[in-house]
């Protein structure tokens, strides 16, 4: 039996209110998977389609369903790169099923629904025959969500501060550690820069396509990427980190996987995911990270999604985004709820460089709910 919690109640009563069609908004951690799940037990007799991005996600709902006692684990289908099983109850990774036109379910629910609505994901929902659809997210804000409005207009939300006051999520401090560039990086640097700066005048910046940009403009900017992404003192200082804390779980998220490569041989007793490991290893790595097998766990966007492991307390955030789901998803990561527990966000930084800038604007976003905001040179 599935006990919701006040915001469960009410976001589930609106779902049902807006005609059984609508996406529900919540912060990552506080529970928005138990709405659904609801879904399931109070239609035991409907056919219901689950979609998820990942086989990471794909495992954790089998499991939220057995051990909710909903359904016996060979009795949900289970759609993947591997498996084509369709039943009453089918989980499907969304990149199995976006080419299939025509399928019919009752129910479909969309977890992390923002992954959904690509060119090439929607395609299953345009040409389905779904009576209810249900859209989970803490991010459901895209450049084309106007398809998700179409499909699943957001119809209740619940923000991470007041998650954070109804100790749904833990409380956090976010730091600002800045690392120089060596002497000779910080001129080769200042050159690129310079470049960079006095191209201003002679190309539209403001263009959205990249490749209008002449071709070393281009260039300059690829290798001020690679610098701040992938520079050595950036990593010397979360293997750092991760040194002062030895009694944390620590995720570290990366953008590239050299840069993550090359920090895993740096750090004992950890493990690693992206998608150049095999996927048995990856499900090793995962497991290992929830049993505390490791302490320290080294990602590459893989799991901006998905990850549940409520006494992960630091994240650190080796090489920036700028897009603001993907930091809003990572936190919550270290966010999930657990007696005691306070939660720091690190983001290492490049200092002197445009990178500082781009930390200034991240800092607002957690000015609303931080607990403590620190810049540590």
């Amino acid at each position: 039996m599935i006990t919701f919690k006040k915001w469960q109640s009410k976001a589930y009563q609106l779902w049902k209110h807006s005609g059984y069609r609508g996406t529900i908004k919540s912060a990552t951690g506080t529970g928005k998977t138990f709405v659904a799940l609801k879904v399931l037990e109070q239609h035991p007799n409907e056919s219901i389609l689950i979609v998820v991005p990942t086989i990471a996600l794909q495992n954790q709902w089998c499991q939220e369903i057995v051990d909710n006692g909903i359904l016996e684990r060979e009795d949900i289908g289970i759609i993947n790169g591997t498996s084509h099983k369709f039943k009453k109850v089918t989980i499907a990774v969304v990149n199995s099923i976006r080419n299939r036109k025509g399928l019919k379910f009752d129910i479909l629910i969309l977890d992390e629904i923002h992954r959904m609505f690509s060119k090439e994901n929607v395609k299953f929902i345009k040409t389905g025959f779904y009576a209810y659809i249900m859209g989970l997210s803490a991010t459901p804000e895209r450049s084309d969500s106007h398809l998700i409005y179409m499909y699943a207009p957001v119809i209740y939300e619940y923000k991470r501060k007041t998650a954070i006051k109804d100790k749904m999520l833990s409380k956090y401090t976010v730091m600002f550690h800045g690392v120089k560039l060596d002497d000779i990086d910080a001129l080769n640097y200042k050159t690129n820069q310079n470049y960079i700066e006095g191209m201003k005048a002679k190309v539209n910046f403001n263009t959205k396509n990249y490749m209008d940009f002449p071709y070393p403009l281009r260039m300059a900017f690829s290798k001020r990427k690679s610098m701040i992404d992938n520079y050595k003192n950036k990593q010397s200082e979360a293997v750092n980190i991760v040194k002062h804390n030895p009694k944390s779980k620590i995720i570290i998220f990366t953008e590239r996987i050299q840069t993550a490569n090359e920090i895993y041989e740096m750090i004992d007793n950890c493990a690693i995911y992206h998608s150049n490991i095999d996927s048995d290893i990856r499900t090793q790595a995962l497991e290992d990270f929830a049993s505390g097998e490791v302490k320290v766990l080294i990602t590459v966007k893989s799991l901006d999604e998905g990850l549940n492991v409520p006494d992960c307390n630091m994240g650190i955030i080796v090489s920036g985004t700028k897009v603001q789901r993907q930091i809003i998803q990572r936190i919550g990561r270290i966010l999930r709820q657990r007696k005691g527990k306070h939660a720091t966000l690190i983001f290492i930084y490049l200092k002197d460089t445009v990178e500082y800038h781009e930390m200034k604007k991240k800092e607002m976003m957690f000015k609303d709910d931080a607990t403590r905001i620190v810049w540590k040179d």
